[in-house]
This record gives C-alpha cells, sequence and structure tokens, in this order.
C-alpha cells in the first residue's frame, strides 16, 4: 500500500507541475496565454433533465482566473455538478485562435461523494456546430484509491497546434465532480501553420423506447415487481400466496369478476432484512442470504409455487391453455470485502474479480436447476435481473467486466439480463457497455419533491437511449390522494409521451403483497381506480385524468 501511495502522490505531483510548467512556458512566450480567461460557457446535458445543483454557467468560475483551495473542497471557487450521466462545458473565445494545450484541475474527495471524471474528451470547432474531437483522457488515479484524502487531478491535454473559435470539454458525471481553472492555452489568431483538425461524426442514439415483447427483456411488456424478503417481525410480508396474486396476473372487475389478464411478467426480487443478520441485506455474508432467497422464491405453495397455481388457474378460466407468464429472478453483487460463504456447500472467495464471477455463475445455475426440477407448466423464466440501482464508481474490481461475463453466459442461456438503474445513476447512460440486454429507467417522481416536468425528462432520455419506463406507484396512494394522483401523472405522461404503448413496463409497489393489492381490494372507488386505471394503462385503453394537486 506504502508503494501504491507513492505513485499516487508522484502522480499528483507532476499535475501540479504541469501547471507551474505552463506558468513558465507562458511567461518566456509573450504572446502565449489563457485563451480561455474571463470567457462565457453554457453547458450541455447528454440527457434532458432538472440540475438545480450545477453551478450555474453565469457565474464563470471555471474561466475567472481563481484557482479554487485544493484542500478544501467547500471553497466557495470550485464549480460543482451533480449527476446527469455527462456533462459538456462549451466555451466561446470569440474568435479564431490557435491552440497549444487545454486543461482542467478536479477534485476528488470520497467521504462527500466527489469523484473525479472517469475521463475526459475535448474537442474543438469552429462553428460551434461540427466539433473535432482532439483527445480524450482518463482519470490516472482510481476512483476508490485515495480513501479519506482530499486529492485533485489536471487532467491536461498538450502538444496541440489546432485552430478553433470553439473549445467543448466533456466529462463523466457520477455523482458530485468539482472542477477548477479550465484553461486554453495558446496565441490569439492563427499562427504556426495550426490546422483545423478532422471532423468527428457526432454520436447516433437509438431515439425509440425499448420495445414491449422484445426478445431485450425475454417477451415480456408490463413486469409487475414482487418481493419475497426476510422480515423478521412480519414473516408473511415475504411468502405471497396464490390469491394474493391472482389479482396481479388477472384483471378482476370491482364485482370480482375475472376479465382479463393484467400483468405478463413477474420480477422477483428481495427487499427488507438481512436473513444473516447483514448490515446490508444480499450483499454481506452473502452466500446465507442468497441461499434464503432461492428458498423462499422457489417455495411450493408461495411465491414462484403460488405463482403458477395462480396462473393455470386464471388461464383456465379464460380459455388460454397455452398462456405463460414471464418471470425474472435478481441477481446480486457479492460484497468483495466480507466472509461470502458458501453457495451449495461450496466455499467462494469473492475478494477478487474471479471468485465474484464464480459465485454469481454457482447462483445462475442453482436458479436454473430448481427452475428444472420445478416444472412449471405456465411459467417462462425470461432472464435476470440485476439488484443494484447504479454501477459502483468505487468498486474494488472492475464491475463492467464482471457484468459482461455474466451477460455472457446469461444470453448463453437465451435469457435477458436487465437492470432498472435509478435516474442519474451511475452508468444508467451507458447501460449497453455492460452487457444489460434491457434498461429500465427509473423516473423517481413518486417519492421526490421535483417539478411534473421530470416525467418528461425521464420519457425524453428513456427514448434517446432506447429504454423502459419503470412505473412506481408509492406505498401511501391508497390513503393519500397527492400520491394517488403522482400515480396518475406517470400514465397521463405515458398518454402524452407515448410510452404507453410503445415501452416496456416494469412496476414497482410496496411488498407484502403490494399497494396493487391493497387498491383491488378497496372499496373506496378512488382507491380502487388504482387498479382499474393500471389496468386500462397496460392494455392501452387509459384515458387522461386530471392531477390539480400537480398542476403548478
Amino acid at each position: 500500500m506504502k508503494k501504491f501511495r507513492n505513485i499516487v502522490t508522484f502522480i499528483l505531483v507532476l499535475s501540479i507541475l504541469s501547471l507551474i510548467t505552463t506558468s513558465i512556458f507562458a511567461a518566456n512566450d509573450l504572446n502565449l496565454e489563457n485563451l480561455a480567461l474571463g470567457k462565457s460557457y453554457v453547458y450541455e446535458y447528454s440527457a434532458p433533465g432538472y440540475y438545480p445543483n450545477d453551478t450555474p454557467s453565469s457565474q464563470k468560475l471555471l474561466t475567472n482566473g481563481i484557482v479554487a483551495n485544493f484542500t478544501n473542497w467547500q471553497d466557495k471557487n470550485w464549480n460543482r455538478f451533480l449527476h446527469g450521466g455527462e456533462r459538456s462545458v462549451i466555451l466561446n473565445l470569440g474568435s479564431v485562435d490557435t491552440i497549444t494545450s487545454i486543461s482542467i484541475i478536479f477534485l476528488q474527495s470520497l467521504p462527500v461523494g466527489i469523484y473525479f471524471p472517469q475521463e475526459v474528451t475535448y474537442a474543438l470547432s469552429q462553428n460551434g456546430t461540427d466539433w473535432s474531437v482532439v483527445g480524450t483522457l482518463k482519470t490516472q488515479i482510481p476512483l476508490s484509491s485515495t480513501g479519506t484524502r482530499t486529492v485533485v487531478q489536471n487532467y491536461i491535454l498538450s502538444d496541440l497546434n489546432y485552430q478553433a473559435k470553439y473549445v467543448k470539454l466533456t466529462f463523466t458525471v457520477d455523482i458530485w465532480v468539482f472542477a477548477t481553472d479550465f484553461s486554453v492555452i495558446g496565441y490569439q489568431g492563427i499562427t504556426n501553420n495550426a490546422t483545423i483538425p478532422p471532423i468527428t461524426p457526432p454520436a447516433t442514439y437509438v431515439n425509440s423506447y425499448l420495445s414491449p415483447g422484445s426478445q431485450a427483456v425475454g417477451g415480456a411488456k408490463n413486469v409487475v415487481l414482487i418481493y419475497d424478503g426476510f422480515y423478521e417481525s412480519e414473516p408473511s410480508i415475504g411468502f405471497n400466496t396464490v390469491n394474493e396474486l391472482k389479482p396481479y396476473v388477472g384483471y378482476y372487475d370491482d364485482s370480482n369478476h375475472l376479465k382479463d389478464f393484467m400483468f405478463d411478467g413477474f420480477l422477483f426480487l428481495p427487499y427488507g432484512e438481512s436473513p444473516s443478520g447483514a448490515t446490508t441485506p444480499y450483499y454481506g455474508n452473502c452466500g446465507r442470504d442468497w441461499e434464503y432467497f432461492l428458498n423462499a422464491t422457489f417455495s411450493k405453495k408461495y411465491n414462484l409455487g403460488a405463482l403458477n397455481t395462480a396462473v393455470a388457474e386464471i388461464k383456465d378460466k379464460l380459455n388460454k391453455q397455452s398462456y405463460k407468464a414471464k418471470v425474472f429472478i435478481s441477481v446480486f453483487y457479492p460484497d468483495p470485502n466480507s466472509n461470502f460463504g458458501s453457495i451449495n456447500g461450496t466455499t467462494v472467495n469473492t475478494s477478487t474479480l474471479k471468485g465474484q464471477e464464480e459465485a454469481i455463475i454457482q447462483y445462475i445455475n442453482e436458479v436454473l436447476n430448481k427452475w428444472k426440477t420445478a416444472d412449471y407448466n405456465s411459467l417462462d423464466l425470461a432472464g435476470f435481473y440485476w439488484d443494484y440501482e447504479s454501477i459502483s464508481v468505487t468498486a474494488t474490481t472492475d464491475q463492467k467486466t464482471l457484468l459482461n461475463y455474466i451477460s455472457n453466459y446469461v444470453k448463453s442461456k437465451n435469457l435477458a439480463f436487465v437492470w432498472i438503474p435509478f435516474n442519474y445513476a451511475p452508468g444508467y447512460i451507458n447501460w449497453k457497455e455492460y452487457g444489460f440486454t434491457a434498461a429500465i429507467l427509473q423516473p423517481n417522481y413518486a417519492w421526490n419533491d421535483e417539478p411534473i416536468s421530470v416525467l418528461r425528462d425521464t420519457a425524453e432520455t428513456a427514448k434517446k437511449f432506447g429504454m423502459g419506463i419503470e412505473m412506481e406507484l408509492h406505498w401511501f396512494a391508497p390513503t393519500q390522494e397527492f400520491y394517488r394522483q403522482k400515480w396518475f401523472a406517470y400514465m397521463n405522461a405515458g398518454l402524452e409521451y407515448g410510452y404507453m404503448d410503445d415501452a416496456v413496463h416494469f412496476y414497482y409497489q410496496s411488498g407484502g403483497p403490494g399497494t396493487l393489492y391493497d387498491a383491488y381490494l378497496s372499496t373506496d372507488p378512488q382507491v380502487r381506480a388504482i387498479y382499474d386505471e393500471t389496468y386500462k394503462f397496460i392494455k392501452g385503453t387509459y384515458k387522461l385524468i386530471s392531477t390539480p394537486l400537480l398542476e403548478k
């Protein structure tokens, strides 16, 4: 560790020395200057959204010539960015000048969630529309390596001789990113035979939702989340019965007459406490937790066993004998710092990437074996779900490599590998790079005090990057009108922005046996409407419902 710390220190020293060298060089050449000094810039976002925590570009903290305190993240001169996937800073030099180097300094302080960008890209333009990428720099300091220290890193691209009027800096924003001193060193006007770099083709995007019924999501269209977690004080919450699952499999009118199928997909995932007593359920002491989850999920009387019975009964009454519901099973990331234990009697060491791969593959094989043994006649295994809502930027092993390894194995079994990231989660716009066959984006509007425009922004982002939409039903919806209206707002947005018909949906609700079940049981027409209108949304017949509490 001492040797590694010395390497990190050496990198930091080199970064700071590069700044000093640049300053000395500028002093020796009277015509060489910081062309960015005092210049205006604007932000560009990789995904539309609500970014109230970004330092306004009008403050010009990046180009005002004041360098923030390297040892104090609270210094007001740090330009702050929060979440959003990627951010671009577009600088207008005001004239076509000669550029010899570009740099910017970023800070990292892990205890308060400030991280170096994983990579920084610099691009130049003559007109602000057509861009030429001239360099991409990855962090030289692993994001997991700096502990509690506050450190800085200078991302400097030198030895350039290009002419441009606009400079664009693009960087990843996982949680907080703090930046200072965006410098563009060069000469006013065109000198030294400066050239125009070749135009880089612009990035292309999917620009369509993840289609319902597609192979990427195992043929499912509307998937409801069913929790079968461990609750020591209330064990029944984790044991879903036939009668509790029937209103999810089939739609019952307010006279309790079966009319149609409801959800065609079911995602089983844990929620609640750790069966092993670990601080983080299914992450610490993983072996015992994973084993509990599999045994509970594959119960003959509850959960999958109950679902199979419920589907069999309902398809028989609807005279649809060939019908089968789609099932997704959760997959977990093993804690590399804990005593994993064993799977099926086999001890596993998850401190290495290889050990993590082996643990997850053993777990998946156990799912496949249990599924084959159960021989469900009314269920199809559609795929696996990665049970984390973001990609860890400080994982001690490479999560991209791990997830692609798991994905390749899952896909070799002709199964889907799906992910449900929260809005602005680290890695969410690059979900395909991690091997997922499908990503379902959470708007997170149900929980947070954010403008209703979040639903529009989420829809645009999901469409841009080819994702589905998670519908989020707050557990207070049956008892509080405000949260009922939020639920209708999700469906209104689906109608307005096209994701009711064009996107695959996963439906979040609470466990034991769920908020939709509570709505189904209710004799209050306003509460019962949650269930009835959800059915219409699933079938594409939903009509706009007024939400006056949210219209502000």
